[in-house]
């Protein structure tokens, strides 16, 4: 992604076919919460950049409850790539910013 193009036609089908596995997979009331968790911990972990980019949009489309430790990860994670700006690292940045993006849309008005 960039800042002109964010939106990807991969990133959509990805987020259309995440929907469909939690819709099938209704009876696992936590589904969205727990693999919202593992999304975002390969996000932040994952050392080949291209999965950790795909984690972040499986992990905005799922849209689970934000939390702070969440939010602490990403910014941190954010905060290190800022310090290396160099042209490979500024796609993954643009990830990180729409996370945050959704995770402030998710948030309560009281909260943000």
């Amino acid at each position: 992604p960039t800042v002109v193009r964010t939106e990807l036609p991969s990133a959509a089908l990805l987020s259309a076919l995440v929907q469909s596995m939690v819709d099938a997979i209704f009876f696992q009331g936590d589904l969205r919460e727990t693999w919202g968790d593992e999304a975002l911990r390969w996000a932040m972990e994952c050392t080949s950049r291209h999965l950790a980019c795909r984690s972040h949009q499986i992990y905005r489309a799922l849209r689970p409850s934000v939390t702070s430790d969440a939010c602490v990860s990403l910014l941190r994670c954010l905060h290190r790539c800022l310090g290396n700006p160099v042209p490979q690292v500024l796609g993954f940045v643009m990830e990180i910013l729409m996370t945050l993006q959704v995770m402030v849309e998710n948030m309560e008005p009281e909260k943000v």
